[in-house]
């Protein structure tokens, strides 16, 4: 099963580099006792093919986020700042 956040927003119209967002979610992980495994990626290009496909599929173009196959994946690109990586982690773990 896929969820998305932010999937009807403008795809790559915003500020967070991949670095920043990767910073986001070491603080977050760093401490966190059995959290998922997650990877930052600059754009939906970074995804796996079958979690692209999906997305295209769902049309989920602008999707900051995508939990799928027991992982969270950020799209840094099309998140609008640090916190909301940080809620784009927390919207995919719940």
């Amino acid at each position: 099963m896929n969820r998305y956040r932010g999937a009807d927003l403008p795809v790559g119209k915003n500020d967070v580099t991949r670095d920043q967002a990767q910073s986001v979610v070491d603080a977050v992980a760093g401490n966190w006792k059995g959290a998922p495994e997650i990877e930052v990626v600059e754009n939906v290009g970074g995804l796996p093919a079958d979690i692209r496909s999906q997305m295209e599929r769902d049309g989920a173009h602008g999707a900051k986020g995508v939990y799928a196959n027991g992982k969270v994946w950020i799209v840094s690109d099309n998140a609008t700042s640090t916190g909301d990586v940080l809620t784009t982690i927390m919207h995919e773990v719940t």
